[in-house]
């Protein structure tokens, strides 16, 4: 899956020029790249019939190490990454842009307008952070209606297949734009303030130093936790949550480790190569 992740860093550097070239371009080639993976992810779990688990056979050999399937995340963040480009140009920038854009197609405008958020009060930015912390809990709890009381992952679920294929086409892009929502609420300062002090709190300074190594540690443990038991897993809800918690308790365990065995050195020998370059 990391080489997926890598694969998508070329197609941002076309999203890119595309938006430097025309604001319109840029957000139509992430957008289709968003479209396009959403249809994919739906399409393979249809053909495939995949069930709603990131541990089922179907999930990881079919959806989660390939680049088409795992895009729209990546673009939901590139195009957050343009908005706050945008909102934080200084005011003479702001004021050519105005001015250039006078001149351009009504769909170079709704562009700017959009990648602004000029489009929105703040009743509006209100609703759309309600909405976006609507989707996170809509993807953390949907699949627990999947599992029925007694049955497991196993094809005995509670859901139909269309339903199914459409929680994979829009589970990953649903939980991008919600945690988009959430990281421009903080940042923005319009959090509520147990909110704000929450997050503001000195262990989410280590849990964004170990998150990357997480994500790197976390799939491969959670596969050789599958692969260990001899028989397919019955996976009831109290299962599902032990296998949720154990596994993230191991995936930022292991990140520690390599943080101050390999991470931390590996910095401060940078540091001192780019300090006897100056």
């Amino acid at each position: 899956y990391l080489g997926a992740e890598f694969q998508l860093f070329p197609h941002a550097l076309v999203g890119l020029a595309c938006y430097l070239r025309s604001r319109a371009a840029g957000v139509a080639w992430l957008g289709a790249a968003i479209l396009v993976s959403a249809l994919a992810c739906g399409i393979l779990s249809h053909e495939h019939e995949i069930e709603p688990s990131i541990i089922s056979h179907g999930t990881s050999k079919h959806l989660y190490f390939f680049a088409w399937t795992r895009a729209a995340p990546f673009c939901v963040g590139v195009l957050l990454g343009m908005h706050w480009h945008e909102r934080q140009r200084p005011a003479g920038a702001r004021a050519d842009d105005d001015a250039a854009a006078a001149g351009c197609s009504r769909l170079q405008r709704a562009a700017l307008a959009l990648l602004r958020g000029e489009w929105a009060s703040e009743a509006q930015v209100g609703l759309a952070y309600a909405a976006c912390a609507g989707l996170l809990l809509a993807v953390w709890l949907l699949p627990w209606t999947f599992i029925r009381e007694g049955d497991a992952f196993g094809g005995s679920g509670g859901w139909t297949r269309w339903q199914t294929d459409l929680y994979h086409a829009l589970n990953w892009p649903a939980f991008a734009v919600g945690l988009a929502g959430l990281v421009h609420m903080l940042i923005s300062g319009r959090a509520p303030a147990p909110l704000a002090a929450a997050f503001s709190a000195p262990v989410f300074d280590w849990l964004a130093k170990l998150s990357f190594g997480a994500y790197i540690w976390h799939f491969m443990i959670m596969q050789v936790t599958i692969a260990s038991y001899q028989s397919d897993l019955a996976m009831d809800r109290t299962m599902f949550v032990m296998l949720t918690v154990g596994v993230a308790f191991i995936s930022f365990g292991t990140s520690f480790v390599s943080y101050v065995v390999v991470e931390s050195p590996l910095a401060r020998l940078q540091n001192l190569m780019l300090a006897a370059r100056r």
